[in-house]
């Protein structure tokens, strides 16, 4: 049980702590060709890292919620495919987008609103995901606790 507590913190940690900032500094990125350029060196650092807590929360939670019965591990499965095809339109879409702006040397050039349309929305589902879950998480040790 402790393995699965310390893999779910460990990727929260993680992916949590990586989408908070890339999400703050993506948004700042919207108005200001200084923060678009920062974006997208930073995306390079923090999208493995997202991806990695992701990987380690979720095998977490397979390895903790299936041991103790937890009655909210559907939950968690459906918030874990909602950040599985999230990370899925920012690996495959948004990543190699930013990757050419960088290449073509138009980092500093501020994202176009078509682009902004759909990421933004994609880093809010995003931020709201990764901190239900871990709302989640805080009230399954609660649970635990209480057992």
């Amino acid at each position: 049980m402790e393995i699965g507590i310390v893999l779910i913190l460990l990727g929260f940690i993680v992916g949590l702590g990586a989408t908070t900032v890339i999400d703050c500094i993506s948004l700042l990125g919207a108005r200001s060709a200084h923060w678009t350029q920062t974006a997208i060196r930073a995306h390079k650092v923090t999208k493995p890292l997202i991806i990695s807590g992701a990987i380690l929360k979720t095998m977490g939670e397979v390895h903790l919620y299936l041991l103790i019965d937890y009655p909210l591990f559907h939950l968690e499965v459906w918030l874990n495919s909602i950040l599985l095809i999230n990370a899925c339109l920012l690996v495959f879409w948004a990543s190699p987008y930013l990757l050419r702006k960088e290449k073509q040397n138009q980092d500093l050039e501020i994202l176009p609103a078509s682009f902004l349309r759909i990421v933004i929305p994609s880093f809010i589902v995003s931020f709201v995901v990764w901190w239900t879950s871990f709302a989640l998480f805080a009230l399954t040790l609660i649970y635990l606790i209480q057992k």
